[in-house]
């Protein structure tokens, strides 16, 4: 019994496969010679690293726009810790003098 690379199944000593890259056309991302990917391949190979791409951009903006919050949060918390009531702190670094 022949398995779809050209061995033997079910013997004792390994397949011998042929890791050479003749005979592969990158551009056709197939492994067939001489064919050209279409329009829609094309869209298909490339829609998922776009999207990822993507998707990795806006994570990084959602985190660089957090900077300015996690700022004025350390701001805060360390003032109020200042202050002998959290009350009084809350109000002072808030700059609600009533």
């Amino acid at each position: 019994m022949r398995s779809d690379f050209g061995c033997e199944l079910f013997v004792v000593e390994p397949c011998k496969f042929d890791y050479s890259l003749r005979g592969w056309n990158f551009l056709s991302m197939t492994g067939q010679q001489n064919q050209k990917l279409t329009p829609r391949e094309m869209i298909r190979n490339h829609a998922y690293p776009a999207m990822a791409a993507i998707c990795t951009l806006g994570i990084f903006s959602i985190a660089w726009s957090l900077i300015p919050i996690s700022r004025n949060a350390r701001y805060q918390n360390i003032c109020i810790e200042t202050q002998k009531t959290i009350a009084l702190g809350v109000a002072y670094c808030n700059h609600s003098w009533d």
